[in-house]
């Protein structure tokens, strides 16, 4: 016994002593640096917290946000996410200093997803938002920007004003009654997802709801399980309901593959990037790569497009005289052009659309951010960010701390 209870007290006080160290992997300081790390907090032994999740009120990055408010919103704090210690770093110059290396001599870079191998096998390691290899990424950013060219788009207009005018038919039917502006803007994404991004042919109502309630499902698996960012794969990974929602969604576009192929191209986004060949003529797509890009897209693009539109229409509901200036334009180009959308007509006449558009962005931007990982330790403002700790750009409280921003009103 007395053996034993020596062991447990060795064991605990080896705990305590490297409780960082074991409970967050990584997050020791550089000891050849005399400067501390930044204040915060690391969050779930392992995972830390979730840099994806959000909420109704604060909306993505809520986890990240409340812990600077917290600290008392300093330019740097560290905190714990995918598998290793990071750092937010505040302010367009020390975010500059920081990941563009502006003024230090030190190098950074990109932040690799493989190491998350349940995220990445739900979202795709071989799209262009994961690859950490430059040449890599610049491959598949010139193959996947083949389905965004001009002539791609003109083509996107036909089935984006269908699934425009279907749930134009959703608000006229329940006129009278309230009707949920942001549901009805995601419905709206998704509908562009299927009809042009993917370029399914979806019939009935049944089919269009299981689309629907899969790629929720997908893309919101990534804000709501913290457990995948365990830096080893879950046995239970396959039971995931965003796992089984990424399958169907796969399927899905294993047979509009099989279309293709029997058919040739057909507009559709997918078909533009399954068809697409590099600079040299020769380089396309491998199939995981078609199969990861063309479902990213519908996570990069139907999220923040239905984000910006219900933004859209809050903004217009508060203004009504711009709304009524909005009206006029559109009547203006139905009686110049008639009902049928033309992508150069709109650029050349819905002038004040454009602009309305644009000053949404301004006044409610998108939350995003950049992540880099340091080469060599680094100092800023007296603290360390040692080697290896990520490198995240904190855009949000940036403009919200900006003094250019922010009027001393209470």
């Amino acid at each position: 016994p007395l053996i034993k209870r020596s062991v447990m007290l060795i064991a605990a006080a080896l705990v305590a002593i490297f409780r960082n160290r074991i409970l967050w992997p990584g997050s020791a300081p550089d000891k050849s640096l005399s400067e501390p790390v930044p204040k915060g907090e690391m969050g779930c032994p392992f995972m830390g917290l979730n840099l994806f999740g959000g909420t109704e009120d604060y909306g993505p990055g809520a986890s990240i946000g409340a812990l600077g408010k917290k600290l008392g919103r300093p330019s740097l704090f560290k905190f714990y996410s995918f598998g290793m210690p990071m750092v937010a770093v505040r302010g367009k110059d020390k975010i500059q200093k920081a990941i563009y290396k502006r003024e230090f001599g030190h190098g950074v870079t990109s932040f690799d997803y493989n190491k998350l191998p349940n995220l990445m096998e739900i979202f795709g390691a071989r799209s262009v938002l994961y690859e950490s290899n430059k040449d890599k990424h610049s491959m598949l950013r010139r193959l996947i920007g083949v389905a965004m060219n001009p002539k791609a788009l003109e083509q996107a207009v036909d089935p984006i004003q269908k699934a425009s005018q279907s749930q134009v038919e959703k608000i006229v039917a329940s006129l009278g009654s309230e009707v949920a502006m942001d549901e009805i803007c995601n419905d709206l994404t998704l509908d562009i997802a299927w009809r042009q991004i993917l370029g399914l042919d979806l019939s009935t109502e049944e089919e269009i709801e299981e689309f629907h309630k899969a790629t929720k499902e997908w893309v919101e698996v990534i804000s709501a399980d913290l457990s995948l960012l365990m830096p080893f794969r879950l046995p239970w990974l396959k039971r995931n309901r965003g796992y089984k929602a990424r399958q169907y969604l796969v399927d899905q576009v294993e047979k509009k593959i099989a279309q293709l192929d029997r058919d040739g191209r057909d507009g559709s986004t997918l078909s533009e990037i399954y068809f697409a060949t590099d600079e040299d003529g020769t380089t396309k797509l491998s199939h995981q790569e078609v199969l990861d890009n063309s479902l990213i897209l519908i996570l990069a693009g139907s999220e923040t497009s239905a984000s910006t539109l219900t933004n859209v229409m809050l903004l217009l509901g508060l203004h009504k005289d711009k709304l009524k200036k909005l009206q006029q334009e559109q009547r203006e180009y139905i009686a110049k052009h008639g009902t049928t959308l033309v992508k150069d007509e709109i650029d050349a006449d819905m002038t004040y659309l454009d602009a309305l558009l644009r000053e949404t962005l301004r006044i409610r931007p998108l939350p995003t951010t950049e992540v880099r990982v340091a080469e060599t330790s680094m100092v800023m403002d007296g603290q360390q960010i040692p080697k290896k700790w990520a490198v995240l750009a904190n855009i949000r409280a940036t403009h919200e701390m900006d003094p250019a921003c922010r009027k001393n009103d209470n």
